[in-house]
């Protein structure tokens, strides 16, 4: 099936390597053609969330095989996964306390009015 991406990933890795695509030593090729196809240059990436908890990175290159049956480096991505705690405050409701009832026989009071 072709054309084919498969993804190589390197744990705890930033980067700043040099990747070579060659064929295998035993791989069925014209006589002088080189084993290597491409070599390439991945810069050091920089992990922003270094310092939280459990940081982990993931260097992961995308390889493809094209149609044509040349392989080459598609992307290169640098994930990274990390732990973070925050702190929410929990409110807890105030006790009801029940409302006054007027007692039996009793009529709440109600100020006088004055009679002119």
């Amino acid at each position: 099936m072709f054309p084919l991406t498969k993804n190589v990933t390197f744990d705890n890795k930033l980067g700043n390597m040099q990747i070579m695509l060659k064929y295998a030593e035993d791989a069925q090729i014209l006589e002088g053609l080189p084993k290597e196809i491409a070599q390439y240059q991945v810069g050091e990436g920089k992990a922003k969330n270094a310092d939280k908890k459990d940081s982990k990175v993931k260097l992961t290159l995308k390889v493809q095989n094209s149609i044509h049956q040349i392989p080459g480096v598609e992307g290169v991505d640098l994930i990274e996964s990390w732990s973070e705690e925050v702190k929410i405050p929990i409110k807890v409701p105030a006790p009801v306390t029940p409302a006054a009832k007027p007692e039996a026989g009793k009529e709440a009071e109600k100020p006088a009015e004055s009679v002119q």
